[in-house]
């Protein structure tokens, strides 16, 4: 904070020794004190006892682009939440400091470090207030840019680069929460289907990977059209995807999602000035009292999926 906090110390200091010297010293009366705020880098207002302001220092209106005119008999509510201001008062000696905004002419808020502190008289009356605000803008600024650099990080760990879809950890991770969901609720039930693209190889062969990446996300994007925001589509890895349809209470509701699906597949992809179908296998398990873990849930899918080949589908019931 480049010495900020020892200018402030240095100006308590200065006001305690000319309170000593003179007997109610008044800061507001008192020459030196403009002088002693404007040497410091920090804003300083100085207050009433009625909260309005007498004086301010230069860090102060080039901050808040007023001017002292402007600013000076103004209430500190103007610029300041009353609330926060009445936090950041000092208690029992101990100097509290609260993050708060400052208001700028303009209404634009300011983030600042705000600590307020009580001048009183020999008879313990309160003279003044006086405010010492830090602007952490720059401070702000690099939470925010370190916060979307984790949210970016963490989104490339949790999805799939180039669908955007959930990846297979986190489509494991939401499968165990449908599972707990059933153990805790016998009335929950969920179906999870799995999806082969059979041809994608071909087309990746014959058209380039460029197209096969393509289709890729065309395929993603037809998929969500028949999936509600309950339901989980993830891409595995390779040419799977794996679905959770947590919206059916049975088999055979799962099994119209998975027809409409499968039925969508008959319809080329449009991809540039290539029309391109895609042969898929399918393989579904719905959930079961039995089912204690997820690993028996994919392993079954898994075996619904390899059990027939194009074009039937296989469902584990």
């Amino acid at each position: 904070m480049n010495n900020s906090p020892q200018d402030k110390n240095n100006f308590f200091m200065a006001l305690t020794q000319l309170n000593l010297e003179f007997t109610d010293f008044n800061p507001v009366t008192c020459p030196q004190t403009q002088t002693i705020i404007n040497t410091i880098r920090d804003s300083v207002i100085l207050l009433d006892k009625d909260y309005k302001i007498l004086m301010v220092n230069q860090t102060t209106l080039n901050l808040l682009d007023y001017s002292e005119q402007e600013l000076v008999n103004r209430s500190i509510f103007d610029i300041l939440n009353e609330k926060d201001f009445h936090l950041s008062l000092v208690e029992n000696s101990i100097n509290r400091i609260i993050e708060t905004t400052y208001l700028k002419k303009n209404n634009q808020k300011v983030p600042m470090f705000l600590s307020n502190q009580p001048i009183l008289s020999n008879q313990q009356d309160i003279m003044a207030i006086i405010c010492t605000a830090k602007d952490i803008s720059e401070v702000k600024k690099i939470e925010q840019l370190i916060k979307d650099n984790e949210a970016k990080l963490y989104h490339e760990f949790c999805n799939d680069h180039l669908t955007g879809l959930p990846n297979r950890q986190i489509f494991i991770e939401e499968l165990e929460k449908s599972l707990q969901k059933t153990h805790e609720d016998t009335s929950s039930s969920f179906s999870v289907l799995l999806i082969d693209l059979d041809s994608l190889e071909i087309v990746n062969n014959i058209y380039g990977s460029l197209v096969a990446d393509n289709l890729l996300t065309k395929i993603s994007d037809r998929l969500k059209k028949y999936l509600n925001s309950q339901d989980t589509l993830a891409r595995l890895g390779g040419n799977k995807f794996g679905v959770i349809l947590n919206h059916s209470s049975n088999s055979e509701g799962s099994l119209e999602v998975v027809k409409v699906i499968e039925e969508s597949f008959s319809r080329p992809f449009q991809l540039n000035d290539y029309e391109v179908y895609i042969s898929v296998t399918m393989g579904m398990t719905t959930s079961k009292e039995n089912y204690q873990k997820v690993e028996d849930i994919v392993r079954d899918a898994d075996a619904a999926l390899n059990y027939f080949p194009l074009p039937k589908l296989s469902i584990n019931n």
